[in-house]
This record gives C-alpha cells, sequence and structure tokens, in this order.
C-alpha cells in the first residue's frame, strides 16, 4: 500500500497534551517548544487537545495555537469520543501524545492511531523498561541512559533529546 506523505510544509500535528496543579506544566511547556519549533521552522501546522484548565489553555493560546478543550473531569469513553471527533474532522498527518499516564498506556495509543489513522509520536518520562506502541518514543529521562539495548530503534532515549526553549 503506497502511503500519501504530505511535504513538511502542508503537514498538520495533533499535540495531546495536559498540565495543571497536581503534574505540573513541564508536558506542556516541552510540547510547545516543539510546536514553535516545527510552526515557525518547518511550516507545520499545529493544533492542540488539552484538558481544560485555564493555564494550559492560556500557555497553549499565547504562543498563538489553536487549542481543542476537553472537560478537565471527562470520562475515559467521553475523551474517546471527542478525541474521535476531533481527530477525524482535522485529520493530522502525525499524533503526538505527551500526557501522564497515556503516553505509556498501550490501549489509549492504539485507540489514537485508530482513530486518526495516522502514526502516533510518545514523549514519556516512564523511568522502567517497557514497550510502548507507538512509531516513535521520545524519552530524555537520563535513568535509561545504560538501558538503550533493551528498546528498539524507535526509541530515542536521553538527554540528547531532552526539548529546551531558547531562553
Amino acid at each position: 500500500m503506497n502511503e500519501i506523505v504530505k511535504p513538511l510544509d502542508t503537514a498538520t500535528v495533533a499535540i495531546r497534551v495536559d498540565g495543571h496543579r497536581q503534574t505540573g506544566m513541564g508536558h506542556v511547556s516541552r510540547m510547545v517548544v516543539l510546536a514553535k519549533y516545527l510552526r515557525d521552522i518547518a511550516g507545520v501546522e499545529i493544533f492542540f487537545i488539552s484538558k481544560d484548565n485555564p493555564s494550559t489553555l492560556g500557555l497553549i493560546r499565547n504562543n498563538g495555537f489553536c487549542v481543542y478543550a476537553i472537560d478537565f473531569e471527562i470520562s475515559s469513553r467521553s475523551e474517546q469520543i471527542k478525541l474521535t471527533e476531533i481527530l477525524q474532522s482535522r485529520k493530522p498527518n502525525v499524533v503526538i501524545v505527551d500526557v501522564l499516564d497515556c503516553s505509556n498506556n498501550n490501549k489509549y495509543l492504539n485507540f489514537v492511531k485508530t482513530i486518526s489513522q495516522a502514526p502516533v509520536i510518545t514523549f514519556t518520562d516512564v523511568h522502567h523498561k517497557m514497550h510502548i506502541n507507538s512509531a516513535v518514543v521520545i524519552n530524555s529521562s537520563i535513568l535509561h541512559m545504560d538501558t538503550a539495548s533493551f528498546y528498539s530503534d524507535n526509541y530515542y532515549l536521553g538527554l540528547d533529546y531532552c526539548l529546551l526553549g531558547p531562553d
């Protein structure tokens, strides 16, 4: 089967990320850094999907990105319905997932791949060896630097993959 691949400057990327008082804003911050790079350097269209937290939504919007807010206390089933609506209407070429407890949940990742029909890239901070069912897995934790041989070629481990802003 031949895949139709859009040039990078016409690609659309969906980023699923959350941040709030209990988990902090680190996931959101690193996704904004990545999104700004993809938009400003590569011309990629970016949109975010995030739970309805004013700080999170403000950070994303203040950096010039569209964000689809989903209810903060949404059930898993309701989130699946909402994600299906958004991803099937926007048809992204790639979906990035950087959500605590979802980035390493293969059932969640398989669902996202099925409804979007796009490759899924996962950013995770998991500190133990595990297989994550994504096209690409990025884990910048220093705790994995000595275990790289456990992982397959689609895993990118260590501080070289830590996303930091220019400031």
